[in-house]
């Protein structure tokens, strides 16, 4: 009674883990779940039997060897299937654990073999399963698949030393019940383990998604403000150009209408002395204009160049533009020059850059006394690396320097020649390299304008 009390308690134990096993598979969808699940159910029948499998003789029970090779079997198909990606070459695993529960199976027609040669075959095919997930715990460690091997062990373990002890080895199927329960409880565990895992890395993936989503949403929002900004400065540089229309461009056109025709009167009229002088503004107007379009296609280019950029020495950058500057009759004398370093930029916007900034310099500090003084330097400014134009020249209020980054804006009128639209050149270069621009200034103490490029290079 004893026996039958412990095959009773066994296979309601087995039954168990079979319907634990079935139901990692249908929630989790575990590999090799469902073929654990059916392995636990079948050594659960052989237990529910056990009153009529008792021995007659001294041979293996047929019915028993053929329910124990395929609980086994489907346990190996399970266990390597459950290894998954831990195991290599899991093909071969399976027809090495196969073949000795397919030999049992085979020899079963012909006669039942002794309880030892049964059992050992089943060993043979529990050793290979321990082998296999010894070799897996190398790519798992800390899974508890050591934990498996050795309840996989176990069987093999207790045959030996029936045998040797001489006890029948049908007692045998008492005592797996310990690495059974070792097997189904452990693989359990990291079945749960490892959906446990699957859902923190899921939950990791939809914080990261929504992160990236949030920043994502936070990037348009600023790319949206940008544009809105951008948008509203066109809106304001085309209502400013309106104007510059009506002022910088009508004015020299009825100029030049009224004074070519006037020469014209005068040619027919032979008076050559009076059709010189009224070409000579003609010629003057014609060139003021060729000046502004020559402003408005630079400004244009800035934004519609594709940046090129490469190292640019900004020593090199000044004096290329010193260079242009006095071609153009600009006295360079004046320009004092620093140290400045190199950096990763557009050498033709930043020769521009410096061409616009200098010639500003240079025809506002004019006629500063004792002399004028322009100074290029190296500063810097919130621990970032800036560089500066000074100059001594008539200055401004600098409350009013937000309008001299608008194209068209001038502070001092007409005071001086140009149309208000070399600085707004100069600021748009500055924010195609990524930098910013300030200026300090005071009014007739001169201007100072800094700017910031590219990355510094050594």
């Amino acid at each position: 009674m004893g026996n039958a009390a412990y095959a009773q308690s066994s296979a309601l134990f087995c039954g168990l883990l079979g319907l634990m096993f079935l139901w990692a598979w249908v929630c989790h969808r575990d590999p090799g779940t469902n073929w654990l699940a059916a392995g636990f159910l079948a050594v659960c029948g052989i237990y529910f039997f056990d009153l009529r499998l008792q021995p007659g003789s001294s041979g293996a029970h047929r019915g028993a060897s053929l329910f124990g090779a395929g609980a086994v079997l489907l346990h190996g198909i399970g266990l390597i299937a459950f290894l998954g990606r831990a195991l290599p070459h899991p093909g071969r695993w399976r027809i090495a654990l196969a073949v000795p529960l397919l030999l049992l199976i085979a020899w079963l027609p012909f006669g039942a073999p002794s309880r030892a040669v049964a059992h050992g075959l089943v060993a043979a095919s529990l050793i290979v399963m321990a082998a296999a997930t010894a070799r897996a715990t190398r790519v798992e460690p800390g899974a508890g698949l050591k934990l498996i091997t050795i309840g996989l062990l176990l069987h093999p373990a207790c045959l030996i030393a029936l045998v040797l002890l001489g006890v029948d080895p049908f007692q045998l199927r008492y005592l797996l019940i310990v690495p059974v329960g070792v097997l189904g409880a452990t693989l359990f565990a990291v079945s749960l383990t490892r959906a446990r895992s699957r859902l923190e890395d899921e939950l990791a993936a939809r914080v990261t998604a929504q992160n990236e989503l949030a920043a994502l949403n936070a990037s348009l929002e600023q790319q949206v403000e940008q544009r809105t900004a951008s948008l509203h400065e066109i809106i304001e540089g085309l209502e400013s150009f309106n104007r510059s229309v009506s002022h910088d461009l009508r004015g020299p056109l009825g100029g030049i209408a009224v004074a070519s025709r006037m020469a014209v009167e005068a040619a027919e009229r032979g008076d050559l002395a009076a059709v010189r002088r009224l070409l000579e503004p003609v010629a003057e107007q014609a060139e003021a204009l060729t000046r502004l379009v020559s402003d408005l296609l630079a400004l244009a280019r800035v934004d519609d160049t594709r940046m090129q950029l490469q190292r640019v020495e900004l020593r090199e950058s000044v004096d290329e533009a010193l260079t242009q500057l006095r071609l153009a009759g600009a006295p360079s004398h004046w320009v004092r020059v620093g140290e400045l370093p190199a950096v990763e930029a557009d050498p033709g916007l930043v020769r521009q850059l410096f061409v616009n900034l200098l010639g500003n310099a240079l025809k506002f500090s004019r006629e500063s006394k004792p002399q004028p003084e322009v100074e290029v330097g190296l500063g810097a400014q919130e621990g970032q690396t800036v560089v500066y134009v000074r100059d001594n020249g008539v200055g401004f209020d600098e409350s009013q320097s937000a309008k001299l980054f608008k194209p068209f804006q001038r502070l001092h009128g007409r005071a001086f020649e140009g149309h208000g639209i070399g600085l707004s050149i100069v600021r748009r270069i500055v924010e195609r390299h990524g930098g910013r621009m300030w200026v300090k200034a005071a009014p007739g103490q001169g201007a100072t304008f800094f700017f910031s490029l590219g990355p510094t290079q050594r």
